[in-house]
């Protein structure tokens, strides 16, 4: 792979000539650019990253103090939607801040539905300060397709929200967590467990919720199944759960906020629940997804293409699962 001084031999032009070309600098006619860029491609030319930062912060005559920065992109307007969205996100978040940290670099949120921003905006602002890598942040609600310069960044995303583009992916095992969670509540002597999951979330997480739940059942003894109760939040899928408990009786449930919410309007013994994801302040039963864990490991990868100068999509992408564990009251218990 050429470097600059290499390319510009190449080309009999001067070196300064190249990296404004490389640099999309409004100094040279916008034919020299093109040239230069077209022909920067064609020999498989690529900027180091580390110097790319370095040259920005020595432009703009800022004192560095660390490797580099972070970009988290988020698509929501501010800190305080984001971590009131899911708790999930303030965890994944502080985790990256820590391990960007303990590396000697440094994060920075970008919003793309902040007053005026956009991801076009945001491209801009990245190039320009030089920044290397971008960690797609989870959830992705309803932005419009983004409009980046993928070969200028190393890219990974979190968890499966962001669909497109296809990238290196971090997320929690949602199917592991429930066969994980089947497996605890039978070890504590539930010979039948009931799994609820709202509509909605069916198709979520590339329908590994439910993936989870169907394995599962092929290990249970036909009298031990029951069906999925998949959960309308209204007072006929209210009407409808208490038929299915009425019909099947299990011992042990497995469920979010809706379920658990329901159950508490019942007279009598109720299943022992277990939450399907955890979340501070809920007692009892839980599936920790360990989201710190998915912080740290998205900041690392990521860090791992800048240094090694990965940038774009990749042909191939990677799925890392991190395994959640089993929880009571917040505190993990072997299985």
């Amino acid at each position: 792979m050429p470097n600059q001084r290499e390319l510009a031999q190449q080309l009999g032009l001067s070196q300064s000539t190249v990296s404004l070309a490389l640099r999309d600098s409004p100094r040279l006619a916008p034919a020299t650019r093109i040239r230069i860029q077209a022909a920067a491609r064609k020999l498989g030319y690529h900027p180091n990253p580390m110097v790319s930062s370095l040259m920005a912060h020595i432009r703009s005559a800022r004192p560095i103090t660390e490797a580099g920065c972070i970009a988290v992109l988020v698509d929501l307007p501010d800190h305080e939607q984001w971590f009131n969205f899911h708790f999930a996100y303030q965890q994944q978040y502080k985790a990256i801040q820590r391990r960007a940290e303990q590396r000697g670099y440094r994060s920075e949120c970008f919003f793309l539905r902040a007053p005026g921003m956009s991801s076009a905006a945001v491209d801009r602002i990245l190039h320009a300060r030089g920044i290397a890598g971008v960690i797609l942040a989870g959830p992705r609600t309803e932005c419009p397709a983004l409009e980046m310069r993928w070969e200028r960044y190393s890219w990974i995303k979190a968890g499966y929200t962001w669909e497109q583009p296809r990238m290196d992916c971090v997320s929690s095992d949602h199917r592991q967590n429930v066969e994980l969670a089947f497996l605890a509540l039978e070890n504590r002597g539930r010979q039948k467990v009931g799994f609820c999951i709202s509509r909605r979330m069916i198709p979520r997480a590339n329908s590994n919720w439910v993936a989870g739940y169907l394995i599962a059942q092929r290990r249970l003894s036909p009298s031990r199944r029951i069906p999925m109760f998949i959960t309308d939040p209204n007072p006929a899928g209210q009407i409808r759960f208490s038929q299915w408990l009425n019909k099947w009786r299990p011992d042990a449930i497995i469920g979010g906020n809706t379920e658990w919410n329901w159950l508490q309007k019942i007279k009598g013994t109720v299943p022992e629940f277990c939450w399907r994801t955890h979340s501070p302040g809920e007692l009892g039963l839980s599936i920790e997804e360990n989201n710190a864990i998915i912080g740290e490991t998205l900041c690392d990868l990521l860090i791992e293409k800048i240094i090694h100068n990965e940038r774009g999509l990749p042909l191939h992408p990677r799925l890392i699962l991190i395994e959640g564990s089993f929880c009571n009251a917040g505190k993990p218990i072997a299985i």
